[in-house]
């Protein structure tokens, strides 16, 4: 996905967050956004796009500090591993970074630990929802 003009962004993020979108400041957390791309790979892919707050002001970040952090949290905590796809916009001389995530051929799963049992996401509206074997 290149968003290479303002509008086309600003059109994206206007929507808010759903289903196939979420906007965080930073990912200062690796494996709490773990859950996210697990949750957006068992439902329907999606975008993750950082650099702007959940009030959809654009913040800026450095993206490739973004994605060493995100590039973590795809390897190792969700198996299997996460591919990722990212693309990057300039927008009021602030850069933001857009890591997608395509939906899964198989089902991932959020694993903190080695010894920690695997954990089975899926997107509900803007949120992560674990699911359990209930």
């Amino acid at each position: 996905m290149k968003l290479n003009q303002p509008d086309e962004f600003q059109q994206l993020i206007r929507g808010g967050e759903s289903i196939t979108l979420e906007f965080k400041q930073t990912v200062s957390h690796p494996e709490k956004i773990a859950k996210t791309l697990v949750a957006f790979a068992n439902t329907e892919g999606g975008k993750l796009v950082i650099g702007v707050s959940d009030k959809k002001e654009i913040i800026g970040i450095d993206p490739e500090e973004e994605k060493f952090a995100l590039q973590i949290a795809a390897s190792e905590y969700c198996r299997p591993a996460i591919q990722l796809t990212y693309s990057e916009a300039e927008i009021d001389n602030k850069t933001v970074l857009i890591a997608e995530v395509a939906q899964g051929h198989t089902a991932h799963f959020y694993v903190k630990g080695h010894n920690e049992p695997q954990q089975f996401y899926v997107r509900q509206n803007n949120q992560n929802k674990l699911i359990t074997k209930e």
